[in-house]
């Protein structure tokens, strides 16, 4: 199979298949929503949120203390959204189970939005900003928790560094009164960026570590291509993911480990043209906020997401029980189908014309999307994805709405369901969830 560096769809890999080994038999949807509701609560058992209180505490007391505390100036650029304050409300999110995996991302937050140089020193909280407070090889902030203790954050940057540059086009222009004319003015914004090749993150309170990670990346804007690997351990929490990219293929794994105990894995691909193309992707977000398109023929020549995503695919396991594969293409033609409304207002009352076009987009759907749900890491489909025109009415108003609705179609019978009805009820996903949640808040008094 052919990878490609650009040129025509046909050359893009396609997306990853669904995985698994061996059959078991089929169940019944009764069947499928006990053993999922079954894995899920078994998972979410494993958070228990006593195993964090000092972890959480600590990031809480640092939101409430020093949350608005500006950065000195030598942080500079978008530095002052990410370190520390982004840092630990990033941390505090994952640990309330709302989102695991952001431990990861919590510390390459901190590497691509640090001027490393730049930055080294130990801080310590002023009136309104961290003061530096003395020099030093790390950058490190020092503070005191509610009830006094010192803690502090290290940052750490170690052997070689990924030296980026990259030039971005710009124009801007005046009416020139004298001349009775608009001038044009150009200009190249060039970016020089080091990055040392490992970072590590430690948080402490009087000795004890609460958070230890580490980032290590390549990165070649020029080339148009990177490697980043993360590790990230939280109070008993491990969280390890790697992402890897050039222009026709980007790639995530991640793992998450309560406890030494593996539960969870992830993967995503996305493949396509130009996607480590810093300066394409550049012009492509300018054209999206340009007025130089006011009419629907000039958007046809508009980059778009479309053309540097061509497809994808993605996996979730939890305990090796529960496996749920998605695949899906992308071109044009779906970029406008998920775009457009199929309503009262845009088809002036006319139901049918209306269920009739959503219907052609719930088929183009179905040609381009793809999703599995399989147990035990088997190769048998218990419930796979499909679309259909669904419709929403307020009486009221005289509205309503055609929509493409995902539904879980089960083999075993040949029964479908929407996402809505299969998991209500007092033991749907979405109460053992909001569960996990409130334990978390009813622990921190939240």
């Amino acid at each position: 199979m052919a990878v490609a560096c650009g040129g025509d769809d046909e050359d893009f890999d396609a997306p990853d298949g669904p995985e698994g080994e061996g059959s078991m038999e089929q169940m019944t949807p009764t069947q499928s929503k006990v053993h999922i509701q079954e894995v899920t609560t078994d998972f979410m058992d494993k958070f228990d949120p006593a195993d964090q209180k000092e972890a959480i505490t600590l990031f809480n007391d640092f939101g409430a203390l020093y949350g608005d505390l500006d950065l000195p100036l030598n942080f500079q650029g978008e530095t002052k959204q990410y370190a520390p304050g982004k840092f630990f409300r990033t941390l505090a999110k994952g640990l309330s189970g709302k989102d695991v995996v952001a431990l990861s991302r919590a510390a390459s937050s901190i590497v691509y939005n640090i001027k490393f140089q730049a930055a080294t020193g130990i801080y310590e909280p002023g009136k309104e900003s961290w003061t530096k407070v003395q020099n030093s090889d790390n950058i490190v902030f020092r503070f005191n928790d509610k009830s006094g203790h010192r803690a502090e954050m290290i940052i750490t940057g170690k052997g070689a560094t990924n030296d980026l540059s990259f030039d971005f086009n710009d124009e801007d222009g005046y009416w020139d009164y004298d001349l009775q004319q608009w001038i044009t003015e150009e200009y190249v914004y060039t970016y020089n960026i080091s990055i040392p090749r490992e970072i590590t993150v430690k948080v402490s309170v009087g000795g004890n570590t609460l958070v230890d990670g580490r980032v290590n990346s390549t990165v070649n804007v020029k080339g148009h291509n990177f490697d980043i690997n993360a590790d990230m351990t939280v109070a008993n929490i491990r969280v390890t993911a790697t992402t890897t990219g050039n222009d026709s293929k980007v790639t995530e794994s991640s793992e998450v480990y309560v406890s030494g105990e593996k539960l969870a894995t992830t993967s995503a691909t996305v493949n396509g043209n130009d996607l480590c193309n810093i300066e394409k992707i550049y012009q492509a977000m300018e054209e999206a906020d340009s007025d130089d398109y006011d009419d629907d023929d000039d958007y046809s020549s508009m980059l778009t997401v479309s053309d540097f995503i061509k497809n994808g695919s993605a996996k979730v396991s939890l305990m090796d029980q529960l496996q749920i594969y998605a695949q899906g293409n992308l071109n044009k033609e779906m970029e406008m189908l998920m775009d457009s409304y199929w309503d009262s207002y845009e088809y002036d009352g006319n139901k049918n014309a209306a269920k009739r076009d959503c219907e052609k987009a719930a088929n183009v759907f179905n040609n381009n999307i793809h999703a599995q749900v399989r147990f035990n890491n088997t190769a048998t489909d218990q419930a796979t994805i499909t679309f259909r025109a669904g419709l929403y009415e307020e009486t009221y108003y005289n509205y309503w709405e055609y929509y493409v609705e995902p539904l879980l179609y089960f083999p075993k019978d040949g029964t479908t369901y929407s996402f809505e009805d299969y998991f209500s009820g007092f033991n749907s996903l979405e109460t053992i969830f909001n569960n996990l949640v409130n334990r978390y808040a009813l622990a921190f008094g939240k």
